[in-house]
Parts: C-alpha cells; structure tokens; sequence
C-alpha cells in the first residue's frame, strides 16, 4: 500500500506521496532504501527456524532474509562410563560430549609387599609400587653390632643409621 514519506535532515524536508520506498545515495557511497516501518514486512522474508544439529545457518539457505523465531534443541553425544580405576577421564577421548551415567567402582584396600633392607638409606613403598610393607627385614652391615630382624605390619624409613618403623624407633646400632 503506497505511503506518504517524510525525509527530514534538519530543516530541510522533503515528502514523497504514494509510494512504497524510496532509493537514496548515501554520502559515503552506496544506496539506501526507505521503506515505511509499517510495511517492512512486506519487503522482507522472515522464516522460523528449529535446529537439531550443530552447525552453521545463515537465512539465504532457507530462501529468507532472516529469522523471526529460532528454536534450538541440540542433544549431546552421551554414553555411560564405568570407572575401574584412579586416573583422568575425558568424553573426548571416549568421542562424545559427554557420560550421562557415570559408575565409580575404584577398588579400596592396600597393595602391600614385603621388603630386605640391606643398605642404609630412606625407602618409600610408592618406590616400589606398593602402599606399604607388610614384613620388612633389615640386615644393614656396620659398626655398632647391629644385626638382622624382622619387623612385621607397616612401613619402615632408615635415616643416619636409625630406623623409624610407625611411631617405633628402632637404632640397630645403639647410637
């Protein structure tokens, strides 16, 4: 439907009657069209628009000059994951998104081994894979008459010829 058309820059005015848009030169260059806002729709092709992936989307695709609506539902690539064991899981690595059931079973308890101690020195059961040390025999060799025994249920650390074994100390060689 034509309209009446007002171009006011100041107080210079100009009216345009019974027309749809008008096409102007802009001063940078280019073209401008005027189109009366209650017939905008006329001129242009607005689309709704659902979205189920992920992706790019632009109006032209779908024959439109833009969206009016745009309703987004994109479900992410879930799986269930059991865990077994201690360490650092990533959906990337499994390639989804991520887990919607995660089952922990991490098994409890202790990794224990027994250990022959011949030399002085500071022993750490996570040296040898271990949690800790059921039996432990210390046999170190040198001066104050030190000799061989057998220490049972926990961990033992030897610094400056003592022997810490728990809350025990243990001095082989009486220093």
């Amino acid at each position: 439907m034509p309209k009446n058309i007002v171009i006011a820059e100041g107080t210079t005015g100009r009216t345009f009657s019974g027309v749809k848009k008008i096409k102007t030169q802009l001063q940078g260059g280019g073209t401008c069209n005027w189109i009366p806002e209650d017939e905008a729709g006329d001129y242009t092709n607005l689309k709704t628009k659902n979205i189920t992936e992920n992706g790019e989307y632009t109006a032209s695709d779908d024959n439109a000059t833009g969206y009016s609506k745009v309703k987004v539902n994109v479900k992410l690539n879930t799986k269930s994951k059991r865990i077994d064991a201690n360490g650092t899981y990533n959906a990337a690595d499994d390639n989804v998104g991520g887990y919607d059931t995660v089952t922990v079973n991490v098994p409890t308890g202790s990794h224990l081994g027994t250990k022959t101690i011949t030399v002085d020195g500071i022993y750490r059961a996570s040296a040898d894979d271990l949690d800790g040390y059921s039996e432990v025999k210390v046999s170190v060799g040198g001066g104050g008459g030190g000799g061989s025994d057998v220490l049972e249920r926990g961990a033992i650390t030897t610094i400056n010829n003592t022997a810490f074994f728990g809350d025990l100390l243990f001095d082989p060689f009486g220093s």
